[in-house]
This record gives structure tokens, C-alpha cells and sequence, in this order.
């Protein structure tokens, strides 16, 4: 390709700019994933105890599979306080937090989705 063609094709290199950036657009709440949010199902969520043995600490949803990941939010959340997920963040994986406190966090997040789903009346 010559570089007339780059040029004509690039104004802004013609004009010594630079060109936008590139944003994504994000929805209302700033999550690039709205249509995988249930703000009703991440209230009931919040209303458990955190799932680590012992621990009485306010929960909050915590994510099994990452929304960028393809994750949506029934069947995938589980009650989690703050130290611990961020400890699981730590971790990078599930793998060695699960092992520390001997839990399964995608079947406890699917025990979940199945509570909500008997809840509405809803097929899971």
C-alpha cells in the first residue's frame, strides 16, 4: 500500500491530530453489562451472610464467572463481606480460596439461583 493511500485514509495524520479515543459506552450505573444485571436478585443477595464459615460480616453479590467473562447475575452470585472478596480477588482464581475454606462457590451460587427461581416461580 503507498502512502497517499495511508494519508487519505488517516486525515489526521495529514493534519498533525490525533484522532478520538475510543470510549465505551456505558449504561446508566457505569456497567458495560446491563442487560446481565438483576437489581432484584443482588438485593435478595445482599439480605444473606457472607458464605465463609463463621463469618457474620454484611454481604455484598460476588461474581463465580466475571460479567466480562460471560457471567449474568442469577445463578452466578453468591453473599460474599468485603475482606473476603477482596481476599478471593487476591487469589486470582477460585481454586485457593475455595480450598482454604472448603467451599464450592459455583454450586452455593446455583443453590442461590435455584432459591430465586422457586421464589418467582420461575424455571431454572
Amino acid at each position: 500500500m503507498n502512502r497517499t493511500g495511508t494519508l487519505r485514509r488517516h486525515k489526521w495524520l495529514r493534519r498533525g491530530t490525533q484522532p478520538l479515543r475510543r470510549t465505551r459506552l456505558r449504561a446508566k450505573g457505569g456497567s458495560l453489562f446491563p442487560h446481565r444485571r438483576n437489581p432484584a436478585y443482588r438485593a435478595w443477595i445482599r439480605t444473606f451472610p457472607c458464605v465463609v464459615p463463621g463469618c457474620e460480616g454484611a454481604a455484598e453479590p460476588c461474581h463465580v464467572i466475571r460479567k466480562s467473562q460471560g457471567g449474568d447475575d442469577v445463578g452466578n452470585l453468591y453473599p460474599g463481606c468485603r475482606r473476603h472478596h477482596d481476599e478471593q480477588h487476591e487469589h486470582g482464581t477460585l481454586g485457593p480460596f475455595e480450598r482454604k475454606y472448603g467451599l464450592d462457590l459455583a454450586q452455593i451460587a446455583a443453590g442461590y439461583g435455584e432459591g430465586w427461581a422457586q421464589l418467582r416461580g420461575l424455571p431454572f
